[in-house]
């Protein structure tokens, strides 16, 4: 039995495979010795034992935080250094991340660069943040169509629109409404999503843009558009929530923008394709923060310059001017000083782009202001230009750059003049007045100020690659344009004298010279306003022959003929093709031959002027309720004229020459 025992135990106390002496052992010993290894098979060899456990050489179960054996005599239980995780000396991990991170950030600088910044590519927070109390709560709708009135034409039908009388209707009513180039085609059933990693040119149409159409109106921050709309899209990336809005509304304003006189039609349906993009997310811009929301209503204002059928200007504006009331960007409380350079400058700019697009529109259509200039007490914003804000630093240019805001700063001037103009001579409110005196006095003042206005207009040098709006011929265009406004008949001034008469010739002559300078150099853009305006100069240059013998002794017959024609070539090459422009040009050539043939006829005037023409004329819209209008005798040599009073330009359909025949 002793020596059985040993043998037995010597196994035991050594961790050794089992003695080939063991197959010799009786039956009843293997019996046991296999049930003793089948209970040691049970138990899990702990290699990582505790400290303690390891000093006493005794079983250690490897619980956490604390063993069994510790915690049974509430000893401290320190884990073996197995258990921890060893970081690799050699390991370099964290730096390889840190430089690839820096890495990332030097590539979005070069891109930035490409885009023509080579400044810093702007924050990565939209200025808005700091105007709500609260982080941004935009809720994707982009499976929700809009079908409000953003999109409804500016110049409705006569049964959808105004509600006055198409003679009383402004000159824009009369020409776009019903026009069949300018109508929304039928929304496509399927979807449309521009892939912009594959838009040939996607570059240089966001540098036609920020080129074109960025000094008149800044409505957006180059390099936050870049870094936090454009490049996320171009990589595939999804962007922000209205990144695709934005992006597709600046590429659909530049398509319109570029020159399509070579295919219009292709042109066209580019910048439509880019527009239905856009309006994809309109549900989403409708429910964005206050300033994310103007900025991109202003956006479809801007591209309704172009498309006024495709977006209503007048709803789309008012809503976002009531907005930023609202927000009281207009006082100057509003711009704290704890705001950062680019938030406070771009809540200015905002407002003030929306200040002057509802000077345009409201003079261009007949209606009220937004809002009273007296009412307005935020500053202009400042001449910086965009890299400037993403520095911080307010540091003024003592030079003009057409980057800056020397182009935007001036036109504002020139809305503020524009505005006090149209309220004191053809707002509804006011009358005929026999104060003469103190009127000499108003427009006086108004001219004087005007004046003022083109000599200090920004000068620009020649390789800056200026826009056609900061060209001098688009500075003298507006000016010329503000004094028709101020010298032409009015509410106020029926009847005017010759001098006025001689300068509202001047000044649309020299609107159209300038026209067709533009044109010759193919800067010329094409805007609505654009063309109202040359028509406007063309048919007040017209009235101005007709209505004085001494300034067609002046001009001449054959110089008078010459500007009819460059008149009708320019609306009809300006127009791209469109049927407005067409129609344009047969309103001017019927008024222009019935204003040639007045040459050859010898008239008894006073002062130089025909002043029952001018009383004929000017008068009735004084007297359009009179029962009598109509019924009196019209001169033959005056029937284009009345009928444009009486019929608007529906007696000047394009097709339609059966008045010519009328014409003595």
């Amino acid at each position: 039995m002793d020596m059985s025992e040993r043998e037995v135990t010597v196994p035991q106390s050594q961790s050794q495979p089992q003695s080939p002496l063991a197959t010799a052992l009786p039956s009843n010993l293997t019996g046991t010795q296999s049930q003793s290894h089948a209970s040691r098979r049970q138990l899990k060899r702990n290699s990582a034992a505790c400290e303690r456990c390891r000093r006493r050489k005794q079983k250690c179960d490897g619980k956490l935080p604390s063993c069994g054996p510790c915690l049974l005599v509430q000893e401290k239980c320190v884990p073996s250094d197995r258990l921890l995780i060893r970081v690799d000396p050699n390991c370099q991990c964290d730096v390889l991340k840190e430089r690839v991170r820096d890495l990332e950030s030097q590539l979005q600088v070069l891109r930035a660069e490409r885009h023509g910044d080579s400044g810093s590519p702007g924050p990565s927070n939209h200025f808005y943040q700091e105007y709500n109390s609260g982080p941004p709560r935009i809720v994707d709708n982009r499976d929700i169509t809009y079908h409000g009135r953003i999109l409804r034409p500016t110049f409705a039908e006569s049964h959808g629109g105004s509600m006055l009388r198409p003679p009383l209707r402004g000159s824009p009513w009369q020409l776009w409404a019903g026009d069949p180039d300018s109508r929304a085609s039928p929304r496509r059933t399927t979807d449309f999503t521009a892939d912009l990693a594959l838009t040939p040119d996607i570059d240089a149409l966001v540098e036609v843009f920020f080129t074109n159409r960025w000094p008149q109106l800044p409505l957006l921050h180059k390099p936050t558009f870049i870094q936090d709309d454009l490049l996320p899209l171009t990589r595939g990336e999804p962007g922000q929530l209205l990144s695709s809005f934005r992006v597709n509304m600046v590429l659909a304003i530049a398509s319109a923008e570029t020159d399509s006189k070579d295919n219009p039609q292709h042109q066209h349906h580019v910048h439509r394709t880019f527009f239905e993009a856009a309006i994809k997310d309109l549900s989403t811009v409708m429910s964005a923060n206050d300033l994310d929301c103007i900025q991109c209503l202003l956006l479809l204002c801007v591209y309704g310059t172009n498309e006024p059928q495709l977006v209503n200007i007048w709803y789309t504006l008012g809503l976002a001017l009531r907005i930023g009331l609202g927000m009281d960007l207009h006082q100057e409380e509003t711009s704290s000083t704890g705001q950062s350079l680019l938030s406070q400058e771009m809540a200015r700019r905002l407002f003030w782009c929306t200040y002057t697009l509802d000077r345009s529109m409201s003079i261009a259509m007949g209606r009220p202001l937004g809002i009273n200039d007296s009412e307005i007490t935020v500053p202009v914003p400042q001449q910086l230009t965009d890299k400037q804000l993403c520095s911080g630093e307010a540091v003024l240019n003592p030079i003009h750059s057409p980057r800056d805001m020397s182009t935007f700063l001036h036109v504002i001037k020139l809305r503020q003049i524009n505005a006090a103009i149209y309220m004191s001579l053809h707002a509804a409110s006011t009358s005929a007045s026999n104060e003469c005196g103190s009127l000499d006095v108003l427009r006086e003042r108004h001219y004087t100020e005007l004046n003022t206005w083109l000599v200090t207009t920004p000068r620009y040098g020649p390789a800056s690659g200026v826009a056609m709006l900061q060209t001098p011929e688009w500075f003298q265009i507006a000016y010329h344009y503000a004094v028709l406004s101020l010298y032409r008949p009015s509410r106020v001034f029926p009847v005017t004298n010759l001098a006025s008469l001689r300068l509202c010739a001047d000044s649309a002559i020299s609107l159209i010279s300038c026209y067709n300078t533009l044109y010759a150099k193919n800067r010329i853009s094409y805007t609505f306003v654009a063309l109202n305006s040359l028509f406007m100069a063309a048919v007040m240059m017209l009235y101005a022959l007709r209505s004085s013998p001494t300034i067609r002794s002046e001009l001449s017959k054959g110089v008078a003929r010459a500007n009819i024609d460059m008149c009708q070539r320019l609306l009809r090459g300006i127009s791209d093709g469109r049927s407005v422009g067409e129609r344009c040009a047969v309103v001017v050539g019927r008024l222009g031959e019935a204003t040639i043939d007045v040459f050859d006829r010898e008239e008894a005037v006073n002062d130089g002027i025909d002043t029952e023409f001018m009383s004929w004329f000017g008068l009735k819209l004084q007297r359009i309720h009179d029962s009598e209008i109509g019924q009196g005798v019209t001169p033959s040599i005056n029937i284009p004229w009345n009928d444009l009073f009486i019929e608007g330009f529906n007696g000047f359909d394009v097709g339609s020459y059966s008045y010519l025949d009328l014409i003595v």
